[in-house]
């Protein structure tokens, strides 16, 4: 059963959450990966919208209706970029060509670069957690395209038919009298289907991009506040930012500016809470990391209150902690007291928020220091194991590891 943490713990905790957060993210460069997955997003915009289209038209036999809905939901971007001439190409093609074909395939390749500049971003954030192959990376490019067209034609068809749901005689009288009403809901739909399609896809990111198995309740919280400040930030875009303010400034593309820091701001949202996933999955082992590459401060001078596959023992004035030559079975951490560590008649003092111990399971060996307490001592034990992952993952750590180890050795 877990310990309930007292609300100076919880705080504690939750400020160590939000550190961790902005500092791997900052570590990461997140908002480099969010330009990249931005550029891609424009450059490969064009060739989605055709990739769906070219389904809807000529494999599904698109209706008039349908085809009324996605130029409807079309709309939304046709300051961007206009869907209509693509749409009458594609009702008009009777055969294809090589040439088509060609044009085919480079649509598609071109489509790929979003995908992989959004899987590319999502390793280096999960990196040490997940070190996946390239062929890892195309599959699952892959299957998100694949995903994200099957969505939005289930999105255009789920819209159809709820129009069609409008139309029936009993609330034709309803309708006529109240047009503004079903206009607006009928927009109302449109929008939150978008941003169904928005979260969706972003939980599928965080549970399957990640390669590091988020809980399914994890990646659906943080995909929820993904979407929820992409809404809050598209309204405040929509409200309070006009195009006219900056055609002076960047003349006929200001539309095109103004999409692009849109399409920015969702990446460098999603990334971020996408790093959040990482810290939640590995809150425990980043805050071990944290202080053993820099000594316990305020904000983390108490690890004790959680667990991280350790145990907590008190040693009394004196006690032995281990010997020359026993098994490195432990990394100790001192909660309170001093520890006194020897080597060939040498004292070394370690003192609250130290860690020690640690030098013997990096080289493989035996014990070859004996370590005692001064005073009433706390220590919590971590199993090398556990503590070996937990410098893998943290490039600071295993920096500090190898100074130290190389400190040991020159001594």
């Amino acid at each position: 059963m877990k310990n309930k943490l007292t609300p100076s713990q919880a705080i504690t905790k939750f400020s160590q959450f939000l550190f961790l957060s902005f500092k791997s993210g900052d570590d990461n460069i997140l908002w480099e990966s969010a330009a990249s997955c931005s550029y891609s997003f424009i450059f490969s915009f064009i060739p989605v919208v055709m990739i769906i289209f070219t389904i809807l038209i000529s494999f599904l036999k698109i209706t008039p209706e349908i085809l009324g809905i996605v130029i409807e939901f079309c709309k939304k971007f046709s300051k961007v970029y206009d869907v209509a001439p693509v749409i009458e190409n594609l009702i008009n093609k009777k055969s294809l060509s090589l040439i088509d074909l060609f044009i085919g395939i480079w649509v598609v390749w071109m489509a790929r670069k979003l995908f992989l500049s959004i899987v590319q971003a999502m390793n280096r954030i999960f990196l040490s957690a997940s070190k996946r192959v390239t062929i890892g990376n195309q599959i699952i490019t892959f299957i998100s395209e694949f995903a994200i067209v099957i969505l939005f034609i289930v999105v255009m068809i789920f819209v159809f038919l709820f129009n069609k749901f409008l139309h029936i005689r009993v609330l034709e009288e309803i309708r006529s009298k109240f047009p503004q009403v079903f206009r607006m809901r009928s927009n109302i739909l449109i929008s939150g289907l978008l941003y169904l399609m928005i979260y969706t896809f972003t939980v599928y990111a965080y549970k399957f991009m990640s390669g590091s198995k988020p809980r399914w309740r994890i990646a659906a919280f943080y995909a929820l506040i993904s979407t929820g400040i992409t809404f809050l930030l598209s309204f405040y875009i929509n409200k309070f930012m006009h195009f006219t303010n900056y055609n002076v400034v960047y003349g006929t593309i200001s539309t095109f500016v103004i999409f692009l820091f849109r399409v920015y701001m969702f990446f460098a949202v999603f990334l971020f809470c996408a790093q959040m996933v990482y810290v939640s999955q590995f809150f425990e082992e980043l805050v071990v990391a944290q202080i053993y590459t820099q000594k316990a401060n305020i904000l983390f001078a108490n690890p004790s209150v959680y667990k991280i596959e350790s145990e907590k023992k008190v040693y009394q004035s004196g006690e032995t902690v281990y010997q020359e030559g026993d098994k490195a079975d432990y990394v100790y951490f001192i909660c309170s007291g001093a520890v006194v560590e020897t080597k060939d008649g040498i004292p070394t003092s370690f003192s609250k928020g130290d860690f020690f111990g640690e030098i013997p399971m990096f080289l493989h060996t035996a014990r070859q220091t004996t370590a005692y307490v001064q005073g009433e001592t706390e220590l919590i034990l971590i199993r090398s194991k556990k503590f070996k992952e937990i410098i893998r993952k943290n490039q600071a750590a295993s920096a500090k590891a190898l100074e130290r180890v190389n400190n040991f050795t020159r001594d």
